[in-house]
């Protein structure tokens, strides 16, 4: 798929010339302090043990930008991202013994590139996005889509994903678009994929957009996702159903969404073990979902806020099943004088088994995170800012980790003039 995506994108540029060209450089240098309260399992205990691990690093984040201003626009973007830690007593060494922190630099490259374009009713997209080296689970999140942290350890990392779409505007009002999207990621060593396998997936979404106001949009949804998990089995899901976005006033909006949601899992029997041998062929369930989120936007200095709450299905990535998550999201930034930004986030989750729980052992993880931010303009090309964060996992799963980081970082970025 991410060849065809690249095909894709090449086909594009044939629409029309390139045209100028811009380049956009800039660094991210960040200094963090981060605590970190683990339980482990011993093979030689029953009961875990906490294990706090107190950790300083620096990271280095440089973003170059390769951007056009034709009708097909293309930007092309390569942001490599260096850790370097520094840990009193590190994991696998001796207490008090420490290990050099170039010893346990780490990089994670990244590479991204998004083309779209216009063509009489026709609104074309495509990307490709390749990800490869180590991944700190916590900092960088291993996996999007609310999904649990398998482990808090860095891990040999890579993924692939490619992606094509396109819109067509059947008037003014009304527009129906298909995006199709499909990639692979997971550990890159032995060790890293028993803790994160290797998963290849694909989804397709098509949407019905009718506008009936300029305060009302109504769209329906019909999307499809599939996943096959390294010697876990396979696993799809079936989403159908609608969305209404309603401005109600000039600084309040709210969107609502529901619908139905199916579900299959496929996992893959080891032959002559007596749990293969009692476990169900497939399974396969329906069951609602939804979401509402409400937006106050007043402009100004004062402060906005976005809230998100809802129900949706997603695939887990360690067990080959189909989990549904029930989260909770909120946003809300202030400019409370010039130049200064003042930031706070937050979510929670509870991620309950939905098939497949007699087999895997059920369990319920809870996660969630916390973040303040503190950011001031320095210039046209500089700005700093403070975070304070906190992030969490628990439940009843012994598969996944269960911590408590707590961390404070002061980061500087900086801009090279055009």
């Amino acid at each position: 798929m991410l060849g065809g995506a690249l095909a894709v994108t090449a086909a594009l540029f044939t629409l029309g010339p390139i045209g100028g060209l811009d380049v956009d450089a800039r660094v991210e240098a960040a200094t963090s302090v981060r605590t970190i309260d683990e339980e482990v399992r011993p093979s030689t205990v029953l009961e875990p043990v906490v294990q706090n691990r107190q950790l300083a690093e620096v990271v280095a984040t440089p973003r170059l930008a390769l951007e056009n201003d034709a009708r097909t626009h293309f930007v092309l973007t390569y942001a490599p991202t260096l850790r370097v830690p520094w840990e009193p007593s590190p994991p696998g060494l001796p207490e008090g013994q420490a290990s050099s922190p170039l010893n346990r630099a780490s990089l994670l490259h990244v590479g991204d590139l998004r083309v779209d374009s216009a063509e009489g009713g026709w609104d074309w997209r495509a990307g490709a996005r390749a990800t490869y080296g180590w991944l700190d689970p916590i900092s960088q999140g291993a996996v999007g889509g609310g999904q649990p942290v398998l482990s808090t350890q860095r891990l040999a990392y890579r993924a692939y994903v490619g992606s094509v779409g396109s819109t067509y505007h059947l008037g003014r009002a009304e527009s129906v678009s298909l995006d199709v999207q499909a990639g692979a990621s997971g550990g890159d060593d032995a060790a890293a994929e028993a803790a994160l396998p290797i998963q290849r997936d694909a989804r397709a979404d098509a949407t019905f957009e009718w506008r009936l106001s300029t305060r009302d949009v109504v769209s329906a949804l019909a999307s499809v996702g599939g996943a096959r998990i390294d010697r876990r089995g396979d696993a799809l899901t079936l989403q159908g159903g609608g969305f209404w976005d309603r401005a109600l006033t000039r600084q309040v909006g709210i969107r609502l969404g529901g619908g139905v949601a199916g579900a299959g899992e496929w996992p893959e029997r080891e032959s002559g073990t007596p749990e293969s041998a009692a476990a169900p062929a497939s399974m396969v369930a329906v069951a609602p979902w939804g979401t509402a989120t409400v937006t106050y936007i007043p402009g100004g200095d004062r402060p906005s806020l976005a809230v998100t709450t809802g129900t949706l299905p997603q695939i887990d990535r360690l067990r080959a099943s189909v989990d549904l998550r029930v989260f909770v999201e909120g946003r809300s930034e202030w400019a409370f004088a010039r130049e200064w930004l003042l930031g706070v986030s937050g979510q929670g989750a509870v991620v309950e088994p939905w098939l497949g729980s007699e087999v895997t052992g059920g369990g319920r993880v809870l996660n969630g995170s916390a973040t303040v931010r503190l950011g001031h303009e320095l210039g046209r090309h500089l700005a700093m800012s403070g975070d304070l964060s906190a992030t969490w996992q628990g439940g009843d799963r012994q598969d996944v980790a269960t911590f408590r980081e707590l961390a404070a970082t002061v980061s500087v970025v900086a801009t090279l003039p055009r």
